[in-house]
């Protein structure tokens, strides 16, 4: 007697796990021995240890990334690039808040002379926010853009390749022009 397990249940099985053990060790880098140092201090304040915000914001892309790839086999195109437009949109939303937030906050109490890092400050916020997202999410929007973008120009070559091919048979002719070849394979042929 045999498991039968579908294939399909143990590549998803397969993937949760290694996408677990990829957040795992995404975490571990806080604890890697060895001082990084604080590279994110200056005159807009002092940030926490460098380990700690890599492995933050690491995991932040382990946890959010594969699923805007598994997004392509799960979601169709335009719903792929709706998602992706609102992760983006989501983001700068997100990183204006973060901007307008500083100017109320940190603007009023800082100096004349201290006001010239405004926008180091909202950098520093910004890479320190390790409990939303932010830049994470803009990178799982592109992802997902980019994969409908990609999705759509195999799908207009694919239309290029059936138009050039009922051309052929409609015509009879054996023989494909170099327009042809450019609009099908993106380079002349020799």
């Amino acid at each position: 007697m045999g498991c039968n397990m579908s294939p399909a249940l143990v590549r998803s099985v397969g993937f949760v796990l290694i996408w677990g053990a990829a957040l795992v060790g995404a975490l571990s880098i806080a604890d890697w021995p060895g001082n990084w140092g604080h590279g994110v201090c200056g005159l807009w304040g002092c940030g926490p240890p460098l380990q700690t915000l890599v492995a933050c914001h690491l995991s932040w892309l382990v946890f959010l990334v594969p699923p805007a790839l598994w997004g392509r086999v799960l979601l169709h195109a335009r719903q792929r690039a709706i998602v992706g437009w609102l992760a983006i949109g989501g983001s700068a939303v997100g990183l204006l808040g973060v901007a307008v937030y500083e100017w109320m906050t940190w603007w009023i109490a800082a100096s004349d002379w201290q006001r010239e890092f405004f926008w180091n400050r909202v950098g520093f916020s910004i890479v320190t926010q390790i409990d939303l997202p932010f830049l994470e999410l803009l990178v799982a929007g592109i992802v997902m853009v980019w994969l409908q973008l990609q999705s759509s120009r195999s799908a207009s070559r694919l239309v290029s390749i059936e138009r050039l091919a009922m051309r052929r048979s409609r015509d009879g002719a054996p023989a494909v022009s170099a327009a042809d070849s450019v609009e099908c394979c993106d380079s002349p042929e020799p």
